[in-house]
């Protein structure tokens, strides 16, 4: 038995027909495969979710990006989070691209955290669901740029 490996697009969770024509086997006289040959197949997806990228664009927000996409309930449930040194989570909301998901939090201080996350499932039709306590590392930088919010002059006597 040899195995071939066929690089695809991405496939669905369903029943797939692959229809072979045209390969020869190695006999000093070749034999070929009858034309048309077919095999059914089901793709079932086991792949578990896993975080690729957390960032904290502004020191209440951190945004967590999923290898694939996540379940709207699981991923917007704000206890399936945690983040270090004290900075609360105070809610969670699934972006539309299905794979980011936005941390409303505690302000944070410019500083190394670790977020941890669990129970995140994907969309397949039987969910997979993150590792536990899976960790993240990342770190808040304050970007904020000052700006002017009053000016008063001053009386003079």
């Amino acid at each position: 038995m040899v195995t071939v490996h066929l690089k695809t697009s991405k496939h669905s969770e369903q029943q797939y027909t692959l229809t072979v024509s045209n390969v020869k086997d190695r006999a000093h006289n070749p034999n070929t495969i009858e034309p048309n040959s077919t095999f059914q197949y089901e793709y079932v997806d086991v792949t578990k979710p896993t975080i690729v990228a957390v960032t904290a664009p502004v020191e209440d927000s951190v945004h967590v990006t999923f290898s694939e996409p996540v379940e709207k309930s699981s991923a917007e449930n704000v206890s399936n989070y945690s983040i270090s040194g004290g900075v609360t989570i105070e809610s969670a909301v699934l972006d539309a691209d299905l794979i980011t998901v936005h941390l409303k939090t505690s302000k944070h201080s410019e500083q190394q955290y670790t977020l941890t996350v669990s129970n995140v499932r994907d969309r397949a039709n039987n969910p997979n669901t993150i590792e536990p306590n899976s960790t993240f590392q990342y770190e808040y930088v304050d970007v904020t740029k000052p700006t002017i919010v009053a000016v008063t002059a001053p009386v003079e006597d």
